[in-house]
């Protein structure tokens, strides 16, 4: 299991605990309130490192949200993990952060299966060094994905794919020559 996926677990069974113990304290005037507290600090602590794993996923941390036309308000994108404590008072339900952090965690599960094919793949492997000066800008601070989807950027990948496979078609004929000796 990966960081990432045990982060996202252990962040969704705090936000259950919260909002269950939110739950019993309008049911009941026993409320401990120093454990909440201590919850929410934890909660709104490790709160960005989940955004950044969510979106890290491909996933939005924000939804389109319309309040009902009786009682008007605004109406645009809602981020559920920014709007953690507010959830109740926009009326949606936190079963709308519970699914986005499922999502999240399904993907990261999948990737984990998905990474053994890609690190045997070789052609895997000769993408990524062809794409080594785009994750270098990327690493710089600048955005690359414009660079990439350019025409220079595309030229670029066009020229270095035909000649790391022109390369790869001379060196396995070579081995090739040198097995008929």
């Amino acid at each position: 299991m990966s960081e990432e996926v045990r982060f996202l677990i252990e962040f969704k069974e705090d936000l259950k605990i919260y909002y269950q113990s939110k739950k019993n304290y309008y049911k009941s005037a026993i409320y401990e309130e120093e454990n909440n507290d201590e919850l929410r600090e934890k909660i709104n602590r490790s709160s960005s490192m989940a955004a950044s794993y969510i979106l890290l996923s491909g996933l939005p941390t924000t939804i389109k949200y319309a309040p009902p036309p009786a009682i008007g308000g605004f109406a645009g994108d809602i981020d559920l993990i920014a709007n953690i404590f507010n959830l109740d008072k926009l009326q949606i339900s936190e079963s709308w952060l519970y699914d986005l952090i499922d999502r999240s965690i399904g993907i990261y599960a999948y990737w984990d299966k998905q990474k053994w094919k890609k690190w045997l793949n070789p052609f895997y492997w000769i993408g990524q060094i062809i794409r080594l000066p785009f994750l270098l800008i990327n690493f710089s601070g600048f955005d690359s994905s414009k660079i990439e989807i350019s025409i220079i950027g595309k030229m670029y990948k066009l020229i270095f794919s035909f000649g790391t496979g022109l390369l790869l078609v001379l060196e396995l004929y070579s081995h090739y020559k040198n097995l008929k000796k």
